[in-house]
C-alpha cells in the first residue's frame, strides 16, 4: 500500500443499496488523525483497499471492485479526534452480513495496519480455526497480510 494523499474521481463499484449504522468509537491523536486523512492506494493488484478522506469522511473500498465496505466521520474533540459517525455497507448482493462487534474490530485493523502502519493481529471470527484465519487475512489483505513478501 502506499500512503500519500489519495485523490479519487470515480468508481468502478456500484454504490451499496444500503449503509448500516455502527457502533464504532476510536480516539485519535492530532498526529495519527493527519495520516488517516492521507489514505492509502493500492500499489499493485494485490492491494486489497482503496481508503481515502473526502468530504470529512473516511471510505473504505475494496479496491478490485470498487466495494464501499466503511465509512466513519471523525470529528474534533478536546486535543484528538474522534470516530462519531460510522457505517458499514449492508447490501447483501455486495458483502454478506458480520457481526458488528468483528466489523469493529476489522475497522481498527484497517486504520492500525494500513493507515497508521502499526502491527496488528488480524481480526479473525470466532470460531476459526488457523488455517481458515490465514486465508481470510490473505482474502481480506492480499500482501499486507501478516508473513506476506510485500
Amino acid at each position: 500500500m502506499k500512503p500519500g494523499i489519495i485523490l479519487v474521481k470515480k468508481f468502478r463499484g456500484k454504490p451499496p443499496r444500503s449503509m448500516e449504522p455502527l457502533g464504532y468509537r476510536r480516539q485519535l491523536t492530532w498526529p495519527e488523525y493527519a495520516r488517516v486523512r492521507r489514505g492509502a492506494a493500492p500499489a499493485c493488484s494485490a492491494d486489497k483497499w482503496l481508503i481515502y478522506c473526502r468530504g470529512g469522511r473516511v471510505f473504505f473500498r475494496r479496491s478490485g471492485n470498487g466495494t464501499l465496505v466503511y465509512r466513519v466521520k471523525f470529528s474534533q474533540k478536546g486535543r484528538g479526534f474522534e470516530a462519531v459517525e460510522a457505517h458499514v455497507n449492508a447490501d447483501r448482493e455486495q458483502l454478506d452480513p458480520l457481526p458488528q462487534q468483528y466489523e469493529c474490530r476489522m475497522l481498527d485493523y484497517l486504520i492500525d495496519r494500513l493507515l497508521l502502519g502499526r502491527e496488528a493481529a488480524f481480526p479473525v471470527p470466532e470460531g476459526t480455526d488457523l488455517e481458515r484465519a490465514a486465508v481470510l487475512e490473505r482474502i481480506w489483505m492480499g500482501d499486507a497480510a501478516a508473513g506476506s513478501a510485500s
